[in-house]
């Protein structure tokens, strides 16, 4: 039994009297060097101050004490990610596990950690085993789902959420997160439902009032939009900067521009808002007041780092549009680094098995297997794929193409990249053929789900390029159009843009050169197993040279009459959640061609895609 005193110091802290508690631990440990509780109270009140290194050096000698103490470790554990040191928030984490494997907190605790270090498969495999051991808790569904969803399992995660939602109706977070992502993929009867549904329960829910007016906006019910926007709005002022992200998203520069103002108003120590009234139009010397401002608004210690990417980001395009291109370098140099060591440092990227899978690829997928395999193909001229290396000018494409009134746009599309691992096994080169026929048919259901009305319907998810032949193989009569841009300019694009899920080879030169062959690799092969009817190159280039003749090329390939709503695509009403959204909502101009030639001096491994522009 502890004396008196210290029990003092235990109640002191439970009250939330934490300067009598500190007092107690101090006159303890004076007495009592090796004092165990005491080391460890006195970590606890340091963390509940806001001291995380005096936590981390209290709670690292009461572990030395008293080596399994649950508390002790968890706050330790908790202390070391607040320090964001994950390595070590994960080490003693997984010490927790061999001593408590059936303790769901311990379990979410090292998730938690995973997640901060960038490892989703682990951080999501201790969320799994968290759900088989409590299976009616919504959160930890909810967690799972999210997990899930970054690995870019979505079915899988709506599947969570749903659970989520079932188990605990009256949290918003689970109908959120369901309808963002139902919404993402077109299905937006399913969200309008999901909201009506969950606003019957939860009627003050700024969060579900926000996402009812996004998906009233997507099926074009403005008014109604209007009206939830302002409710989201009154309910948690707040809220004004994701609306205003979204408005950005949906071409209302102007009323985005006011509330991106309005959440600088109320929050002045924030990047994104800064960044959202840059990336939104051109920026000229009036702006000096704003540009002054977010390099000001940089020696801002506690700016979290997301904040302070966003920053980075706004002020390269800035600086771009101002022409004074090596500051625009420098300030996008220092933007993706914050941004991998966010995303991407826990996630090596390994080129060399980006080579042996590229080989695995075009070792499987040859003229004879796809002759072979021929039977197998749908006979829906339904999907318009357009495909290419991000940032080459897909989003255009697609924009010109979805202005015709015969065609409705899905966006982008990850299921083919999600499934082919389940359709195709590399290593054994074989085609699971049954699997294969009933992911062909699901994912023309998919596409209905976003567009139930239109004849065709376009899939831009750039990445397709790594699965050309398999689409091909299922959709023999579907066009695929490939969009090349200079590679420099595309490895530019991508450095100088701010992802909000980048990809593994993202932010880094020297992998983005290793990713931009890979592709031009990709595409040569399939180049000699898919017809030159079904495959169509374009360069980025002649589209903005020559618009009305490349667009008629592109109609006639897809199978279209000529439509003059195409040539003024930028009137397009459709919502833009790619980097693109200003530049498409323009009419075609040609700035971004050859920009690389004003960033000659800096463009370091990028100059070594000079070689690969012959190839264009």
């Amino acid at each position: 039994m502890y004396p008196d005193p210290f029990k003092g110091a235990e109640e002191a802290f439970h009250r939330g009297d934490l300067e009598q508690a500190a007092q107690i631990c101090a006159a303890t440990l004076r007495e009592s060097p090796r004092h165990a509780a005491a080391t460890m109270l006195s970590g606890l009140i340091a963390a509940r101050r806001g001291d995380t290194h005096g936590a981390i050096e209290f709670l690292k000698k009461g572990l030395v004490l008293s080596p399994d103490d649950y508390v002790g470790i968890t706050w330790l554990q908790i202390a070391l990610r607040v320090a964001g040191r994950f390595g070590e928030a994960i080490e003693i984490g997984e010490k927790a596990r061999s001593l408590w494997p059936a303790d769901v907190d311990v379990l979410v605790n090292l998730s938690h950690a995973y997640l901060g270090a960038r490892d989703i498969v682990k951080a999501s495999g201790c969320l799994a085993r968290a759900v088989k051991l409590r299976p009616n808790d919504g959160s930890l569904h909810r967690r799972f789902g999210i997990s899930l969803e970054l690995l870019g399992r979505d079915e899988e995660a709506a599947s969570e959420f749903r659970k989520a939602v079932q188990l605990a109706p009256e949290a918003e977070d689970g109908y959120v997160r369901l309808g963002q992502l139902l919404m993402g993929h077109g299905n937006f009867s399913q969200v309008i439902e999901l909201c009506e549904k969950a606003l019957e329960r939860l009627p003050n829910s700024a969060q579900l009032h926000l996402l009812y007016a996004q998906t009233l906006r997507s099926v074009r019910d403005n008014e109604l939009a209007h009206q939830h926007l302002q409710m989201a709005i009154s309910l948690d002022p707040n809220i004004v900067l994701s609306a205003a992200l979204w408005l950005n998203e949906d071409g209302e520069f102007e009323e985005a521009a006011k509330l991106f103002q309005e959440s600088i108003r109320r929050q002045p120590k924030q990047g994104i808002a800064y960044f959202g009234l840059v990336k939104a139009r051109k920026m000229t010397d009036s702006d000096s007041v704003l540009v002054d401002q977010m390099e000001s608004l940089l020696e801002e210690k506690s700016l979290p780092p997301k904040e302070r990417a966003a920053l980075y980001y706004g002020l390269g395009k800035a600086a771009n549009d101002l022409q004074q291109y090596e500051k625009a370098m420098a300030w996008f140099e220092q933007g993706n680094r914050v941004n991998y060591s966010i995303y991407l440092s826990g996630k090596p990227y390994d080129r060399q098995q980006l080579e042996r899978n590229r080989r695995k690829i075009t070792s499987i997928f040859t003229a004879e297997f796809m002759e072979r395999h021929r039977y197998l193909g749908s006979e829906s001229e339904v999907p318009i794929f357009i495909i290419g290396m991000i940032r080459s000018g897909t989003t255009l494409v697609e924009q010109i193409i979805s202005s015709h009134p015969q065609v409705g746009p899905a966006g982008e599309q990850r299921f083919w990249v999600n499934e082919i691992p389940k359709v195709v096994d590399l290593e054994a080169q074989e085609l699971d053929v049954a699997k294969f026929a009933e992911v062909r048919d699901r994912y023309l259901k998919v596409l209905r789900g976003f567009q139930p009305d239109s004849a065709r319907i376009t899939d831009k998810m750039p990445l397709n390029f790594y699965c050309a032949g398999l689409i091909h193989l299922a959709y023999p009569k579907s066009p695929i159009i490939h969009i090349q841009r200079h590679p420099v300019d595309t490895a530019l694009s991508i450095y100088m843009t701010d992802l909000s899920k980048p990809p593994d080879f993202a932010h880094d030169k020297a992998n983005i050169v290793a990713e931009y062959r890979n592709y031009l690799a990709l595409m040569d092969h399939w180049r000699s197993v898919i017809p030159s009817s079904k495959l169509m190159d374009i360069r980025y280039e002649d589209l903005i040279a020559e618009q009305e003749h490349w667009t008629r090329r592109m109609l006639d390939f897809c199978g279209l009459e000529w439509d003059p709503r195409c040539m003024e695509f930028y009137s397009n009403e459709r919502q833009v959640s790619t980097p693109s959204m200003w530049q498409v909502r323009q009419p075609i101009y040609k700035t971004s061609v050859e920009r690389w030639r004003r960033y000659e001096s800096w463009l370091g491994e990028f100059a070594s895609l000079q070689t690969d522009s012959d190839m264009l």
